[in-house]
């Protein structure tokens, strides 16, 4: 009996030496697979349906390029001619239209509102590029309702750098005695922001009066996050990527994997599936996030863009991604202090992580406390005196 034992032992310690090459080699194959596959995908068609109805007072528009901007004009009782419009820029996945109950909410206390849905993001068929697949013609539309360049999947942040300046060009066109806008950016719309705003020509003179990140991917790179995505809150994620030939939007395929990422358990079940149906874009662009892995842009080259450095934050308490850890990181290099807002009073602080009102997730302009986040960022813009 011992010597059975005994052999037993022998062999599995035999084994282990020639499997342990085979796992490793499996462990990091998966990734880069996952990874290389989004690019080799053809394009994901969206379901036809007509464009997601806009709030009363929010116009729909386009730039000569095409991309879609929505539009909230303040009352005619007040006026905005002095005001600092602002710009709403969307994250991954996202489109203009997450920022419909911005809009109007922003423009009810006197702002000119802007969204800008970026090249290839799109939520209807009713724009985009029209693409011959094997005799069939099919409409592969972008963020919003914001064309599909053909190279959509290879589009990095310079590429993308070009739209958001698209953006600010028609602001600035659609009233030239306004001040530049303050660019409010959220999650990897906050790394666009960051990186546009540092390579910007500067003989342009300033492109924006202030930039607040709203749950911002930070400057050192969207590696921690991802970390946190695909191992703690999602484990699955690169299976389910592979077993979807690569499909980015793998990861948010269901509204719990949804809720999940983005939202609280506190977030009314009928929002989380709202936001699910017409506010998440079909596809992504890999490249953009690519170009954002590591650390990506100076936060001195930033704030030398920006007039008197009007950079302010502002994070979800129970933000899942860009956990409350990393948004210190990025106020740290930015050289800015971390404070915790109380629930009612003033808000006399350059950083802020909201937490006393019913703390929001990472979407916090679509969470339960978005009003209130709102607000934060409105009394920062008047703070400015914008």
């Amino acid at each position: 009996m011992a010597t059975e034992v005994k052999c037993a032992i022998t062999l599995n310690s035999t084994m282990s030496p020639r499997l342990f090459p085979l796992v490793v080699t499996v462990a990091i194959a998966l990734p880069v697979v996952a990874l290389a596959l989004p690019y080799l995908r053809r394009p994901t068609p969206r379901p036809a349906r007509p464009p997601p109805a806009l709030p009363a007072g929010v116009v729909r528009k386009f730039t000569p390029e095409g991309l879609e901007i929505l539009v909230a004009r303040p009352p005619s009782d007040l006026s905005a001619t002095q005001s600092a419009p602002i710009l709403l820029l969307h994250g991954a996945f996202g489109t203009a239209t997450e920022w419909n109950r911005w809009l109007p909410y922003l423009a009810s206390k006197g702002r000119t509102v802007y969204a800008v849905s970026l090249s290839g993001m799109s939520v209807s068929l009713n724009f985009g590029a029209n693409i011959n697949v094997f005799g069939t013609l099919i409409t592969f539309a972008g963020h919003g309702e914001s064309p599909r360049p053909p190279n959509f999947v290879f589009m990095g942040l310079r590429d993308l750098s070009f739209d958001l300046q698209a953006a600010l060009n028609d602001i600035f066109l659609d009233d030239v005695l306004a001040p530049e806008p303050v660019l409010v950016a959220h999650s990897a719309g906050g790394g666009l922001a960051q990186y546009a705003l540092a390579n910007s020509n500067p003989d342009d003179g300033p492109l924006v009066s202030g930039l607040i990140l709203l749950g911002s991917i930070p400057p050192s790179g969207m590696h921690r996050v991802l970390v946190r995505w695909w191992i703690h809150l999602d484990p699955w994620c690169i299976p389910r990527a592979l077993w979807d030939m690569g499909d980015l939007r793998s990861p948010l395929s269901t509204p719990l994997l949804v809720q999940r990422a983005f939202f609280t358990a506190d977030t009314p079940q009928g929002d989380v599936q709202e936001f699910f149906d017409f506010d998440i874009n079909h596809e992504e662009a890999v490249s953009w996030m690519r170009d954002m892995m590591f650390r990506y842009v100076e936060p001195r080259n930033v704030k030398a863009k920006v007039p008197g450095e009007r950079v302010f934050c502002v994070g979800g308490a129970r933000d899942a991604l860009v956990t409350q850890d990393i948004v210190r990181d990025t106020a740290d290099d930015y050289g800015v202090g971390v404070e915790y807002v109380p629930r009612a009073g003033e808000f006399p602080f350059v950083f802020l992580i909201l937490t006393d009102f019913a703390s929001p997730g990472h979407h916090i302009q679509n969470d339960v406390s978005w009003r209130e986040a709102a607000d934060v960022v409105l009394h920062k813009v008047e703070e400015w005196g914008l």
